[in-house]
């Protein structure tokens, strides 16, 4: 009788512990990001992308643009920057990683080939990274940024 009443309570513990592991009854990281985030600062600097009557294409201030994160499943993220800007995200832990091979279209006109776009989750803030190419001004036209989003003010995430 003993015996089975600590081989109950054991595989409960095993059973709690392996739910816990797999995420079960519990909010998944996933959840942290869902929401509204605006650029509270940021810039995307071009580099060598000229385009006719302006010339040189000056750096993008991104202060006040905003993007929508909704979950798509516990390890990955669905990123909507506005004009036509859906990018699907990898998540480990605090870190959304844009998937390889995606566009997105900046200043409405040019599509930007996505090499690397990174999230990074502290509290209610994420730290933007991103880099990438355009076919504008010649086949070297890359452009970097950084920033800090804020979350929206009302929006507390999926939670």
């Amino acid at each position: 009788m003993i015996s089975r009443l600590i081989w109950k309570v054991g595989a409960g513990a095993v059973l709690s512990a392996l739910l816990a592991a797999c995420g079960g009854g519990g909010s998944s990281s996933a959840d942290a990001f869902v929401g509204r985030w605006t650029y509270s600062e940021g810039m995307l600097v071009p580099s060598m992308c000229t385009v006719p009557v302006i010339g040189e294409v000056p750096p993008i201030s991104q202060v006040g643009q905003s993007m929508t994160i909704t979950k798509e499943s516990d390890s990955r993220l669905s990123v909507d920057a506005g004009s036509g800007c859906v990018l699907k995200f990898s998540l480990s832990g605090s870190t959304a990683t844009a998937d390889a091979g995606q566009t997105c279209t900046v200043m409405s006109v040019v599509v930007l080939q996505i090499s690397s776009w990174t999230l990074v989750l502290s509290g209610d803030s994420l730290t933007s990274t991103q880099s990438g190419s355009a076919a504008i001004g010649g086949p070297s036209c890359t452009a970097m940024g950084t920033g800090t989003l804020m979350r929206s003010s009302g929006d507390a995430g999926a939670g």
